[in-house]
């Protein structure tokens, strides 16, 4: 998530040089609930001293309103595709997205 918030950090200065206005949090999705738990909420306790860098300017970034940490389910992560061996309806769900598929090819054969 640290490797993201930078990114939207990159970005939003970016955008800000162009002179477009933003005003809005990015949205960063991921699916370890505790990361996003740990970046969201004040309270939550630091366990793992390893990493106190990267919480503490996630933490930091949450709170001023760069991003806005929000939680995606494991399988609608589209990156998984290229990563990771899927279950078949998720594979075809997003090689369909790749595609700009309305329907799954194999299903039309199929039929």
């Amino acid at each position: 998530m640290r490797a993201a918030v930078e990114e939207a950090i990159s970005i939003r200065y970016m955008l800000r040089s162009f002179e477009i206005k933003v005003s809005k949090p990015c949205t960063t999705l991921g699916d370890n609930k505790a990361t996003i738990v740990n970046a969201s909420v004040a309270s939550s306790p630091l366990r793992k001293k390893h990493v106190a860098l990267s919480y503490h300017f996630i933490r930091e970034n949450s709170a001023v309103g760069t991003i806005c940490p929000a939680n995606i389910s494991g399988k609608d992560i589209f990156a998984d595709l290229l990563t990771k061996s899927l279950e078949r309806n998720t594979f075809m769900k997003h090689t369909g997205s790749v595609l700009s598929l309305e329907t799954n090819p194999l299903e039309s054969k199929e039929n």
